[in-house]
């Protein structure tokens, strides 16, 4: 990883200070790299759960019409076997009720794929806002220690005002999810 070759040469040839805080920022990357790989995961048994009920309804939809064709041959029949035609009625009762509950499980599943689309969003802005500012920190002492003129105060402002335009548009993005599951509710 190019992160991990610059920082062992910054071991190599920099001050304790800013070797230590290239160290840091390195692990903290690391570590949110780890956080963040635990939080994609239920977002594929999200996705596994969608797909799941997402076939019963299917399926129960096939049933229901095998049902309904088997009800209308019944009836064109002329049959007049009631207890046939109750059994029928039971049958595409149930599966209704299968349906239902499919499409409310996959309904569910969506909530809460979004849901943790959000959060991870939301980790990842923090993450990357953490790390950012310790670059800045790392940046100026590198700059201080090969007698580069810099003005932190500077950076760290351009820094602050970038971030914030990340957060603005985060916002913007949930604004436009929540309108677009509100006209789907």
């Amino acid at each position: 990883m190019p992160l991990n070759t610059a920082v062992n040469r910054i071991a190599v040839v920099g001050e304790v200070e800013t070797v230590k805080t290239a160290r840091d920022l390195v692990t903290s990357l690391n570590e949110s790299y780890f956080k963040a790989a635990v939080m994609v995961l239920p977002l594929a048994e999200q996705r596994w759960e969608i797909k799941h009920q997402h076939e019963r309804w299917e399926a129960s939809q096939v049933e229901i019409k095998r049902i309904l064709a088997a009800m209308t041959n019944h009836n064109e029949s002329s049959s007049t076997d009631q207890q046939a035609f109750d059994a029928l009625m039971a049958s595409f009762k149930s599966q209704q009720r299968v349906a239902q509950s499919a499409s409310e499980a996959e309904q569910r599943a969506h909530q809460a794929l979004i849901l943790g689309k959000m959060q991870y969003a939301d980790f990842i802005v923090a993450m990357s806002r953490d790390l950012a500012l310790m670059l800045d920190v790392l940046a100026d002492s590198v700059r201080r220690e090969l007698n580069i003129e810099t003005d932190f105060a500077s950076f760290r402002a351009q820094t602050l005002e970038m971030l914030n335009r990340v957060q603005r548009a985060m916002a913007d993005f949930k604004a436009t999810i929540a309108a677009k599951q509100a006209e789907s509710a």
